[in-house]
């Protein structure tokens, strides 16, 4: 096997537990505690009161464009106009991640200066139901890859 294709491999093993995690961190806590898992929530989850959360969802978005771009390049280049375009393949495979996460670190940071206020917890459909200090360790633990 060659090595392009066992990192294509290894990196697409990686995705399902990484977004697993994601799921279980919305979808599961949503239903188990009734928290609204909007953006604001999310974002506030990730950069304050768990931020090692943030790491895993930046990894997840690294890994998974990782597996798409060297399928993507290895397909591609059997074709005939593939080797001219190349140079703009890799300035938009580097770009649209980091667009991507300094969109992400700028909600963030945008959510942390605020703080866990009243201010932040308005969305667009009313009141986050955000859970209180005594009930917000329970549905964070199930957030992380390990306990």
């Amino acid at each position: 096997m060659p090595a392009w294709e066992a990192a294509q491999l290894i990196v697409g093993l990686l995705i399902p537990p990484l977004l697993a995690i994601h799921v279980i961190g919305t979808r599961l806590v949503h239903a188990i505690y009734g928290t609204d898992d909007t953006y604001t929530y999310e974002l506030l989850v990730i950069w304050v009161f768990q931020p090692a959360s943030g790491l895993q969802q930046a990894a997840v978005l690294a890994v998974a464009w990782l597996h798409g771009c060297i399928g993507l390049h290895f397909w591609l280049r059997l074709k005939s106009w593939y080797a001219q375009w190349v140079p703009f393949a890799y300035a938009g495979a580097l770009l649209v991640p980091v667009i991507g996460l300094l969109g992400f670190v700028a909600g963030g940071r945008g959510v942390a200066q605020a703080g866990p206020g009243r201010r932040l917890a308005r969305g667009r459909g009313g009141a986050d139901r955000l859970p209180g200090p005594g009930r917000r360790r329970a549905p964070l633990r199930h957030r992380t890859l390990v306990p």
